[in-house]
């Protein structure tokens, strides 16, 4: 599994319409630039917390390619477990994205990335309410879309899953 075993399910993908695809724990240090090819994909997992087991499977992602930007039926990214360092910014391109989950990568500020959108304004954390949201703890959304999520966490899986954890939060 790597490079090759990810371009084949791309190009699969791409050729039958295909509106979700998993390539997490192929080990990817990069995305093919081919993925911008799957302009139907609603759905691309490129990292997860396996529910069965539970362990994190992941790539090992810094960043996205621009291709990335072709995905406009996006409605669901999930990168966890990867290593990147900031949320990339050509994710604020994917307007119809609902779900970003970028929990378990290496983002110390998660803030930077999102500072120029009027809408991204850390919350507070609810166990101390005269503090703001930590990168473990970060929680916000973007102004082009406005329903997004974008968590960002350090810490080992849990049994609740990610969109669990989203729901007691707002």
């Amino acid at each position: 599994m790597s490079n090759n075993e990810a371009l084949r399910r791309i190009e699969q993908a791409a050729a039958e319409g295909w509106t979700e695809l998993d390539l997490a724990g192929l080990e990817l240090e990069e995305l093919p630039r081919e993925i911008g090819k799957c302009t139907q994909l609603e759905s691309l997992v490129l990292g997860k917390i396996d529910r069965e087991k539970p362990e994190l499977v992941g790539n090992q992602l810094t960043t996205l390619p621009e291709e990335i930007a072709a995905l406009t039926n996006l409605k669901r990214l999930e990168i966890t477990g990867n290593k990147l360092v900031e949320i990339p910014e050509i994710i604020l391109q994917l307007s119809n994205l609902i779900e970003l989950f970028l929990t378990h990568n290496q983002i110390a500020i998660a803030q930077s990335s999102l500072s120029s959108s009027p809408a991204s304004s850390p919350r507070k954390n609810p166990k101390t309410p005269n503090s703001k949201a930590t990168p473990s703890t970060f929680n916000t959304t973007t102004a082009s879309s406005p329903t997004a999520s974008f968590l960002a966490s350090s810490s080992s899986p849990t049994k609740k899953s990610t969109r669990e954890r989203a729901g007691e939060r707002g």
